[in-house]
């Protein structure tokens, strides 16, 4: 599980979820946010796609000069 601070809002499907690792400061996408009708709260979470269970049909749907993996 990750908690995310500040939470996703109204308009922010799309935006990325990146985390930072500590030990070669390289920076990865990690999720992006999916859906919310509202800005999330406790009770109305934001929703966020998992990249690495997506990779293949990231893979097989963009062009590889467009999405180096």
């Amino acid at each position: 599980m990750i908690i995310l601070t500040p939470h996703s809002a109204v308009y922010d499907s799309g935006a990325q979820l990146m985390y930072t690792d500590r030990n070669t400061e390289a920076l990865y996408l990690a999720g992006l946010v999916s859906s919310g009708r509202v800005c999330a709260t406790a009770k109305a979470p934001g929703v966020h796609t998992r990249v690495a269970r997506m990779l293949d049909w990231i893979e097989a749907t963009a062009p590889a000069e467009y999405c180096k993996i």
